[in-house]
């Protein structure tokens, strides 16, 4: 017996870990899919396209793989208790003696281990993500990477801006001999430089050069002039508290101790924290009703979940004026929410979820006709 009891956890093992896994990376995939025409298109013109692209998906991996995480957990332990409840395994587990929570104890420990993994993954790696793609911003904002421009033809820089040079120096980097056109005026410079901005904008620091004004039809001799396209707010004067909490690790913040810093805190811990109850989530939504293979409960369990994650979302972004508060408040709702509904399948039955969704739907339907 022993034996064949831990052959049954390795089996159920295997399959939520293949089922996790690839639900991880399907997340991540897509979200970096969504992310990266707009990265293409903000480094079209970048002298290091590459290097920036690769970085910069490098960087969002830990706060995409943060989300999939626990979508992949609960989908794998769901989807697995769903198929062993339609293929008969879990009739005959049952009928072998074996309680859930015997069966359930890799599962239950896989959430332990998957909670670690994202308490580290929130605490460190996510703002060392954060803190790579300040650098890379900084960089592009100071024109670091260069251009891939060609000389002797019209750039279409977007905004009805064009440039043109005649060639490049090949000490300096410098375009020479520039001809601008924007807006209504016409640039022309001996010297100068171009670099795209993080904005998607490109800036172009002009040397020498005049600005022939067409419509007070005058021209502005100058020695320096910077020109951007597509960059109407510009750098910010001063960066956002938020978007700083983002690159501070969990250690540095709780020693600063500022409200805003302990409310970061107490966001990435209950990130973690959501992820302990997830299997008896599963357990519950993921097993259909008898006799029936719907899977409304999966997917109702999968938008409490993101819902459970977005209420978490102010605390992280240090918007909360009573974090502790608001902390317990968020984790003693979504423990009695779990206790609830694993209290109400031993009233209701097996698949509850499931059957009021058909009911629901069998109503609108009748009303609808």
């Amino acid at each position: 017996m022993p034996f064949r009891v831990l052959t049954l956890d390795r089996y159920i093992l295997g399959r939520i870990l293949g089922t996790m896994g690839s639900v991880l990376a399907v997340v991540t995939s897509l979200m970096i899919l969504e992310h990266l025409p707009r990265l293409l298109e903000i480094t079209r013109l970048s002298g290091h396209r590459g290097y920036i692209v690769v970085h910069t998906v490098a960087a969002l991996l830990p706060e995409y793989g943060g989300i999939g995480l626990p979508v992949g957990l609960f989908l794998g332990i769901a989807l697995t208790i769903r198929n062993l409840a339609l293929g008969g395994e879990l009739d005959v587990i049952e009928a072998c003696g074996i309680a859930p929570f015997r069966w359930m104890r890799f599962p239950l420990g896989l959430a332990a281990m998957v909670s670690v993994l994202t308490i580290l993954n929130q605490g460190w790696l996510v703002p060392a993500g954060e803190t790579k793609l300040a650098a890379i911003a900084q960089r592009m904002e100071a024109g670091e990477f260069g251009h891939r421009l060609e000389a002797g033809q019209f750039i279409d820089l977007g905004s009805g801006s064009v440039l043109l040079f005649e060639q490049v120096d090949a000490v300096t980097g410098d375009l020479v001999g520039l001809f601008l056109r924007a807006e209504e005026n016409i640039i022309t410079a001996r010297r100068g430089r171009f670099w795209q901005l993080p904005s998607g904008g490109t800036a172009i620091e002009l040397r020498d050069g005049q600005i022939v004004q067409e419509r007070h039809a005058r021209v502005v001799d100058f020695a320096r002039f910077e020109y951007r396209v597509g960059d109407e707010d510009g750098a910010p004067d001063k960066e956002p508290e938020d978007e700083f909490l983002k690159r501070v690790d969990i250690g540095m913040l709780w020693e600063d101790g500022a409200t805003s810093s302990r409310s970061a805190v107490y966001g990435r811990c209950l990130w973690a924290a959501l992820v302990l109850p997830l299997p008896l989530l599963a357990l519950i939504l993921g097993k259909p009703p008898r006799r029936q293979s719907g899977a409304a409960g999966i997917l109702i369990g999968v938008v409490l979940l993101v819902l459970g994650l977005k209420m978490i979302t102010p605390l992280i972004d240090g918007h909360s004026s009573q974090p502790e508060l608001q902390a317990t408040g968020i984790l003693v709702a979504w423990g009695l929410f779990v206790s609830v509904l694993v209290r109400a399948e031993r009233v209701f039955g097996q698949g509850y979820v499931d059957l009021l969704v058909s009911r629901i739907f069998r109503r609108f339907r009748r009303w609808t006709a």
